[in-house]
């Protein structure tokens, strides 16, 4: 495998190129090879094959995956003025208190099951989230 450093858009990245065999592709990448990632021994990624290629991603953890699921879901259904605080984890549930981006206004919670799913019997609905934000502007 070839690894080449070269600057794109003004930031230094490496770019690596391997032939594929008759038994498929093979990356071997040393930890000095991902320098400049952030990755550590034991992290796990992603890998998304597609047409256009192959891209390679850090994992997101369980919190970060409650989270990105969090705020698009409030994105949708309440607003962009609406975000989240830190996820608590309650038996094999996970816990979101829900906020104004711009005030210290509590709008309600979102709860998610041990799969990522939302629960809305346990969530305050969006309707309730929207009033409270406009209560508070």
């Amino acid at each position: 495998m070839s690894l080449v450093r070269r600057k794109l858009r003004g930031r230094a990245v490496k770019t690596a190129t391997e032939r594929i065999s008759p038994e498929g592709l093979k990356v071997e990448l040393s930890l000095e090879d991902l320098g400049g990632t952030g990755w550590r021994p034991g992290q796990e990624v992603s890998m998304r094959i597609g047409r256009s290629g192959i891209t390679i991603r850090a994992a997101l953890s369980a919190e970060e995956q409650i989270v990105a699921r969090a705020l698009a879901f409030l994105d949708r259904h309440v607003g962009d003025a609406a975000t989240v605080g830190l996820p608590e984890r309650q038996d094999d549930a996970w816990q979101l208190p829900v906020y104004l981006s711009y005030a210290e206004k509590r709008l309600g919670v979102l709860a998610f099951d041990a799969a990522g799913q939302l629960v809305k019997e346990r969530s305050t609905a969006p309707e309730a989230m929207r009033r409270a934000a406009a209560d508070a502007a």
